[in-house]
């Protein structure tokens, strides 16, 4: 375990160091633009897992308040609650797969000195950007839909 850590550590080592001769090149900017963009989703889901979990406090309030109503507008509104609880679950779940604790930083580098020594990893972080990104919006979509309906929730809150 600790030589393939030793292993995994000397190639970044070396990875790093052409990074560092290459500091003005295109590629490189390139590549601290889009490891800034993935910082920047990270920092948007974190935020969005946070909206969910105080969005979620209401639903669980409200079927606590209308477990014991048994009128159609009471049932209807426990099973709005267990939905709405649901979908900001689903949302928070896919904000865990936008912020990822592991990114194979630099593992796609060449380590020759030539132009060109960065394509792999840009073309794989453009790879990564648009499913996190994708992930993200679908997360956010949800997190709006369930917003309107704790709007619809709180009218029928309001109105028992």
């Amino acid at each position: 375990m600790r030589n393939a850590r030793d292993a995994a550590a000397t190639a970044l080592n070396e990875r790093l160091r052409v990074m560092g001769r290459k500091r003005e090149s295109v590629e490189a900017n390139a590549l601290e633009r889009a490891y800034a963009i993935l910082t920047i989703l990270d920092d948007k889901a974190n935020g969005l897992m946070t909206v969910n979990a105080f969005l979620g406090a209401y639903p669980l309030l409200a079927i606590d308040h209308f477990k014991d109503v048994h009128t159609v507008t009471g049932k209807g509104a426990v099973l709005l609650s267990a939905v709405l609880v649901f979908l900001l679950l689903a949302s928070a779940a896919l904000c865990f797969f936008v912020v990822r604790v592991e990114w194979p930083f630099l593992e796609h580098i060449s380590r020759r000195d030539g132009d060109n020594f960065a394509d792999d990893e840009l073309r794989n972080l453009s790879k990564v950007i648009g499913i996190r990104s994708s992930r993200y919006r679908w997360a956010w979509r949800i997190t709006f839909a369930c917003l309107v309906g704790l709007v619809i929730l709180a009218i029928v809150y309001t109105a028992i």
